[in-house]
């Protein structure tokens, strides 16, 4: 017969998770294991279709989210104002989706970053893809 303990003082590990593009590397925080899924060049689609679902295998709920999304999309879209307004309405059902998938992967009280998009200033679609993303953001 083999017993087993709990370890006393013994506390589950808690996460941070980095989604989207790997620009913007997370710092590491006390007592957080980092769960890099974050990928080069990585669009708000592929955090919807590929790095949510991988988070969803893992099983484990994160203490701190920290997104950098949306500099791919914004550079593919970048001096085309039609494509641009294509691109913003998936670009906000994207985030609507993402949000909502956040509120069942996170620990309560979670915090949430999203990492500000730079380096469109003076383009008027880098406020509108922001504010999209303002919707992720938990205070």
């Amino acid at each position: 017969m083999r017993l087993s303990l709990p370890i006393l003082g013994a506390a589950a590990p808690r996460y941070l998770i980095a989604l989207g593009d790997t620009l913007h590397t997370p710092e590491p925080r006390p007592g957080l294991r980092i769960i890099p899924l974050a990928r080069p060049d990585a669009t708000i689609a592929a955090v919807r279709y590929v790095q949510i679902p991988q988070w969803k295998e893992m099983g484990v709920k994160a203490a701190h989210i920290q997104l950098s999304i949306g500099y791919a999309d914004l550079m593919a879209t970048l001096g085309d104002e039609t494509f641009a307004a294509t691109a913003y309405l998936r670009f906000t059902e994207h985030a609507q989706v993402i949000a909502a998938e956040l509120e069942v992967l996170c620990e309560p009280g979670a915090e949430i970053s999203v990492v500000a998009l730079m380096g469109f200033e003076g383009w008027n679609w880098r406020e509108r893809f922001q504010a999209a993303l303002s919707g992720i953001i938990r205070p």
